[in-house]
């Protein structure tokens, strides 16, 4: 089983408000110091990572600290490696060194508001040693994504890179062109450059609008405050606005083979999800050249702002759901042209696995919207007491599947072993004499009470996975060359490989966090050959129909992860 190409993790320093205000906006500390206090974090390589390196002439040798990477590893495994404890140490402050970057810091907010703006407004000043090397540097608050925002931390840069950055980042745009906008959405979409990235070929891309229409007399349960303040609740019949397409695109199988290339794999993803200035979202393998040839008979595709192309020119369709900024440039070409002008670059941050996992678990929120009895119940515990049992009798594979942190029940010792992580678990794989150990023994006890207590809160195994949500892309296509969309999926239907290959006619769908038993969907498997031709690269993930209400009823998703079940 492959992996995807191993990212480079880079160290910052994370503050907190309460540091700065204590130490008069100038802190004096260590990388070794901030490390033992929890104050240094690892990062997956981002753009902006790249944006400092390329401003301050640095070059990444990947080669070299992946040698000594393997050199300190190799080190540490030899039976006598106490004899080594100098160079070990040696080479772990050379790695620290080469990957730490002073220039960036996450600050949080552990004190008042006031206290965070009025670091925004004056900076403040660390000067952080690291073995021989002192740093001291300003800085200035740079951007806070939406995930940053909920822990309450914004990213602050060395102030001498700040406006360089701030500019490349822009990607051509300035404050007076993009003029009125929803300040949250805008610090959210400049945020993306933080998101950890593998950088990928830049594709050719068609930007086609979003493909918005009104589902007709749709029965929803209306909630009203009645005259005494209380609330009523009843079925109506509605007409709602849907978005079909909102954050997913398409990846050509042509330009999908390239990225696998890029990322290292040796099987191709279903899907991607990508990043780019002010781009991100879902793109999903389907031939739309085939599309095109076969079903809509163009050879041209033509984008949002009415430029036409040669369909055989693009390889990737977004829509501008997924390209945030779309309104504020000329037309494409104008953004190609800043792209190309500040270097920026596309990345993948997440690909479909190569296998899905057999088995899930479930949580309270999924069971309490479901109606059971008392036999109903057992069947669906049966799986996760099977489990216990076994691993309690001391069956191997379920001990390793513990140790590993594994769920599929259906692996074999050789699969876990080609897909493993864990010390102990590969140990055990080779000598399972250690299981008699008392110490692994005491850890293995530890781990089933742990998943006992799990099962009683409702985390049970059950059969199904978390897949990505993907819409119905035959409609898509459709809308992208200009014909009605239809799609080759009903109301009510939904299509899956893995269900569709063992059969089964009808699925649940569900999406984390299940707030109202609304969102628990019953949706039957659509077996269509049609779904199977043009569907045949989406080996994982659920593609959604367009007719129904399904994606509104889990939180208005789109490119999110739901499990089925």
């Amino acid at each position: 089983m492959s992996k995807k190409k191993k990212m480079n993790l880079f160290y910052t320093m994370k503050i907190n408000t309460s540091d700065v205000i204590n130490n008069n906006y100038y802190i004096r500390t260590s990388f070794d110091l901030l490390r033992k206090n929890g104050s240094i974090v690892s990062l997956g390589d981002n753009q902006i990572f790249v944006f400092i390196r390329r401003l301050k002439e640095i070059e990444f040798k990947k080669e070299h600290i992946d040698e000594l990477f393997k050199e300190r590893n190799y080190l540490k495994s030899l039976n006598n490696s106490k004899k080594y404890g100098k160079k070990i140490a040696e080479i772990q402050n050379e790695i620290n060194e080469y990957l730490f970057v002073p220039d960036m810091v996450s600050l949080k907010c552990n004190t008042t508001r006031k206290d965070y703006k009025d670091i925004c407004k004056k900076g403040f000043i660390v000067e952080v040693s690291i073995n021989n090397t002192t740093y001291k540097m300003e800085y200035r608050r740079l951007c806070a994504g939406a995930g940053q925002l909920r822990r309450n931390t914004a990213i602050f840069i060395n102030s001498e890179l700040h406006d360089s950055l701030e500019n490349i980042m822009m990607c051509g745009l300035t404050k007076e062109r993009i003029g009125k906008i929803n300040l949250a959405k805008f610090n959210a979409y400049f945020s993306l450059y933080t998101s950890s990235v593998n950088k990928v070929k830049t594709p050719r891309i068609c930007v086609i609008k979003d493909y918005e229409y009104t589902l007709k007399n749709q029965n929803v349960v209306w909630i009203e405050e009645n005259q005494n303040g209380e609330l009523d609740t009843y079925n109506r019949d509605i007409d709602m606005e849907i978005n079909a397409f909102d954050g997913s695109g398409i990846i050509s199988p042509r330009m999908a083979e390239i990225w696998k290339d890029n990322l290292s794999l040796d099987y191709l993803p279903a899907s991607f999800i990508i990043r780019g200035p002010w781009c991100k979202g879902l793109v999903s393998v389907f031939d739309f050249h085939k599309f095109a040839k076969e079903v809509a008979h163009k050879d041209k595709i033509v984008d949002y702002w009415g430029v036409e192309y040669n369909v055989d020119d693009i390889d990737v369709i977004l829509t501008t759901s997924q390209f945030k900024l779309y309104k504020k440039y000329q037309n494409f070409q104008e953004y190609m042209y800043f792209f190309q002008k500040f270097k920026h670059m596309f990345g993948v941050t997440r690909v479909t696995k190569e296998r899905n996992n057999f088995m899930t678990t479930l949580n309270y929120q999924y069971i309490q919207t479901n109606n059971f009895t008392e036999n109903s119940i057992k069947e669906l515990a049966e799986y996760t007491i099977d489990y216990l049992k076994n691993i309690m009798s001391g069956n191997k594979l379920f001990t390793l599947l513990l140790l590993s942190g594994k769920q599929d029940f259906n692996s074999s010792i050789e699969d876990i072993e080609s897909d493993i992580d864990s010390n102990l678990a590969k140990c055990a794989m080779y000598n399972d004499s250690i299981l008699n150990d008392s110490y692994v023994r005491t850890k293995i006890v530890k781990m089933i009470d742990k998943k006992i207590k799990q099962t009683k809160i409702g985390k049970l195994y059950v059969e199904g996975s978390y897949d990505f949500t993907i819409p119905d892309l035959y409609a898509m296509a459709e809308h992208a060359f200009g014909l009605e969309p239809k799609g080759l999926l009903k109301a009510g239907e939904c299509w899956n490989k893995r269900w569709v290959d063992k059969g089964s006619p009808v699925v649940t769908l569900m999406r984390s966090p299940l707030v109202a038993p609304g969102e628990n969907r019953k949706l039957n498997i659509c077996f269509d050959n049609r779904c199977k031709e043009w569907f045949k690269y989406i080996y994982s993930g659920n593609i959604y129909n367009i007719w129904d209400t399904t994606i509104i009823a889990q939180s208005d998703a789109d490119e999110q992860h739901c499990p089925r079940l």
